[in-house]
């Protein structure tokens, strides 16, 4: 039981490099990268997380978390991130449960920038985001 606590645990979620598999997306594939993360980054006061992987589809992402879980005496999780996907080949089927096959249509994400809202019961502090899209 030791090699597999001091070796193999690894592979879910100890600091340093650590491998990337799965899919990054429905279809994409299975996708491989790697990653690097820090539990005790900023004199253990945040964590850092990187990763990039690419997927037997060509579908690719990278992700950069920093992550501040314990301000203001551990009641402030502060968090941001940046991610960079390319997902060339999206399948769009319609809206709803009575969209039909026959109206398939393929489409590419590329999007830069994501928001995300936080979990019941926390409060998210962020600045203002602008849309420029017009």
């Amino acid at each position: 039981m030791h090699f597999v606590e001091d070796r193999a645990i690894f592979l879910t979620g100890r600091d340093g490099l650590y491998p990337k598999l799965g899919s990054l997306t429905t279809g994409s594939g299975f996708a491989h990268g790697a990653g690097y993360r820090d539990r005790d980054a900023f004199n253990e006061h945040a964590i850092v997380d990187v990763w990039a992987a690419t997927s037997t589809r060509l579908y690719w992402a990278t992700e950069a978390r920093l992550t501040f879980p314990t301000l203001a005496h551990k009641r402030l999780q502060l968090e941001t991130w940046a991610a960079h996907r390319e997902y060339p080949e999206e399948d769009f089927f319609g809206i709803g449960p009575d969209s039909e096959r026959d109206n398939q249509t393929g489409y590419a994400i590329r999007p830069t920038s994501s928001v995300r809202a936080p979990p019941s019961g926390w409060r998210r502090l962020s600045p203002p985001v602008a849309d420029s899209s017009g």
